[in-house]
């Protein structure tokens, strides 16, 4: 992925995107697991060649899309990329409720639904893709 450039350079923007989206491609192909440790902070900066503040921005970025986990102890892939979607569907679906959209999960005749007052969607039973509907 191309970052934003500035006078014919990556801007600290786009590195940080690259070295984000760098990462988060080792995790969702699997690479990286659950619970195997990333490198530290000095190794961020090093490999991206990006100063302290961007790679903790590169670090925010992937926690805040639960590629990662932090402690005290270091850093650490957190859901796999199966898991991490099933994590915001769940959070999506959550966010739902609490707003009284009420969303309903069923399956009749092979047909998975996801239904909230304001419509819903639908698994194609052919193409197994969601697709929206209608109240």
């Amino acid at each position: 992925m191309g970052g934003q450039k500035e006078s014919g350079r990556l801007t600290q923007r786009g590195i940080a995107q690259r070295a984000f989206d760098d990462i988060a491609e080792q995790i969702d192909s699997g690479e990286l697991k659950p619970g195997d440790r990333l490198p530290t902070y000095p190794v961020i900066k090093s490999k991206y060649k990006v100063s302290h503040v961007t790679a903790m921005h590169i670090v925010r970025m992937l926690k805040d899309a639960l590629y990662i986990r932090t402690t005290t102890q270091g850093i650490y892939v957190n859901l796999s990329g199966r898991d991490r979607l099933l994590q915001h569907l769940c959070d999506a679906l959550n966010a739902l409720e609490n707003a009284g959209e009420g969303p309903v999960l069923y399956a009749q005749d092979g047909v998975n639904s996801i239904l909230t007052s304001q419509g819903g969607v639908r698994q194609n039973g052919e193409t197994l893709q969601w697709e929206r509907i209608s109240p």
